[in-house]
């Protein structure tokens, strides 16, 4: 009977928080001198990949409602892929190789949906983003005519929370507050992890500009299979130049580069450019004066080697640098054209692998310093961009506080504390181009987000254009 009751009152102060976010087991054990019991309660750990969909279950689903379902198998599949042909293998060979297996091009039908766009003067991107104003607005203008169409409705036990941490830093330090519950380090934790996952829209001024559709490059080849085809690509043969013939990567990964609409004359930063997918879809496009390759981690770069080695001759490398270096610190505006892919939740990851997962306990504090990692990143890659040239940000991910949450907490800094003046483009016409391959979703403030489906299980891909308007003329030093 001892053992009942006392097992009883520990199940009775089980917190509700602790019941949400793990399973409790009760565990026997003796103290050395094996005389005395005693009982106690330990959190059974889940795995990073369990965390991973709980957390994804508790923050995606609000947000993506009736398609969450869809969006949730189909992130525990296999993604998609497609095939980059290499201009430096056998590309004749990659072609019928390719067109045998039943894939197209679909970079072929995205110029001939671009071709047929009308002027950026024109209503841009009909079917997408209908949310968003399509004329040259502040976003705070939007907001309110957005909080009047709103039903409201009781708080939910999440903004609640949000609320009462917002007052508690707003508290003055002379005010005495007394104290209602005591939190534990996990709660604490994971309070924290509820205001950096959670999108708050703010009232800083935002403009959302239109500009002349992106350009598809000639020399760009991207074979895909159609929706509903879920063949796969064999390995690709190499020439004999040890070359392969084609790059298998997702296929919404192209995108951000397609966003760069990049010319012969750019000079392009890759932020974070390891290991090499997109640097690579640079590359193949043979535009660029150069490319400047950056990464904080030097087995990253070392992935991009090897990716270069394999599909590109060395004596055109002379206009790609590497340089190992925090990207945070890359200031100096020497480019036109610069992409920054920042690292993220890489949803995909953390739900098929343990391997590397963010989600991991000992991985806890990382993850939750994503969003400022990927602030400061961004704001770096608008100071290293020259005026009149423009920046992609882009994320693997379908966290909104990741994507145009990072767009605006960006913005509002580079308002706050530079002279440089940015706007945000409008990608609906790539979006539009697009979307016979990807599905789009509608509601994307700043930009464009891929949903994985399982007719066409591209992404998650986050795409965001910005263009630096104008700027103060500063000292290029150099790297």
């Amino acid at each position: 009977m001892p053992f009942l009751k006392m097992s009883y009152l520990h199940s009775k102060n089980i917190s509700l928080f602790s019941k949400r976010f793990g399973n409790l087991i009760r565990q026997q054990y003796r103290n050395k001198s094996g005389k005395q019991r005693r009982w106690t309660q330990k959190s059974k750990e889940l795995s990073g990949t369990n965390k991973a969909l709980e957390h994804f279950d508790i923050f995606y689903k609000p947000v993506y409602k009736d398609t969450w379902p869809s969006i949730r198998i189909s992130l525990l599949t296999t993604n998609k892929y497609c095939a980059l042909i290499n201009n430096y293998g056998d590309v004749e060979r990659a072609r019928d190789t390719l067109s045998q297996l039943g894939a197209c091009d679909i970079l072929e039908e995205a110029s001939e949906a671009l071709q047929s766009t009308q002027s950026p003067d024109a209503e841009a991107g009909e079917g997408f983003n209908f949310a968003r104003e399509t004329t040259k607005k502040s976003t705070n203008e939007t907001d309110d005519a957005a909080e009047n169409d709103e039903v409201e409705e009781p708080p939910t036990e999440d903004e609640e929370l949000l609320t009462l941490l917002r007052y508690e830093k707003n508290t003055s330090l002379d005010n005495f507050v007394p104290v209602k519950r005591v939190y534990t380090e996990k709660e604490l934790i994971e309070q924290e992890d509820l205001e950096k996952s959670t999108y708050q829209s703010t009232g800083v001024p935002i403009n959302i500009i239109h500009e002349s559709p992106v350009q598809i490059p000639k020399d760009l080849g991207v074979y895909a299979f159609n929706k509903g085809d879920t063949g796969e690509f064999p390995a690709p043969n190499s020439n004999n130049a040890g070359k392969l013939d084609y790059f298998l990567m997702d296929g919404a990964s192209i995108l951000p580069v397609i966003a760069l609409d990049l010319q012969p004359s750019d000079k392009v930063l890759d932020l974070c450019s390891a290991p090499g997918g997109k640097t690579l879809v640079m590359k193949q496009t043979n535009l660029p004066e150069s490319i400047f390759c950056n990464d904080i981690s030097g087995s990253r770069l070392n992935r991009l080697q090897k990716v270069l080695r394999s599909y590109i001759p060395e004596d055109v490398t002379d206009d790609i640098t590497l340089k190992q270096q925090d990207g945070r610190q890359l200031k100096n505006p020497q480019f036109n054209k610069v992409l920054v892919d920042v690292p993220c939740n890489t949803d995909r990851h953390v739900l098929l692998e343990e391997d590397n997962n963010l989600f991991k306990s000992g991985r806890t504090g990382e993850r939750l310093q994503l969003p400022v990692v990927q602030r400061d990143l961004l704001v770096a890659g608008i100071l290293s961009c020259i005026q009149g040239g423009s920046v992609v940000y882009s994320t693997c991910t379908l966290s909104a506080a990741q994507n145009d949450g990072i767009i605006q907490s960006a913005l509002e800094y580079i308002w706050q504390e530079t002279d440089v003046n940015v706007a945000v483009i409008d990608l609906n016409h790539m979006a539009k181009a697009f979307s016979k391959t990807f599905r789009f979703w509608r509601n994307s403030r700043y930009g464009q987000l891929v949903l994985p489906t399982l007719s066409c299980n591209f992404g998650p891909m986050y795409i965001a254009k910005l263009k630096v308007l104008e700027r103060p003329v500063c000292n290029k030093n150099e790297y």
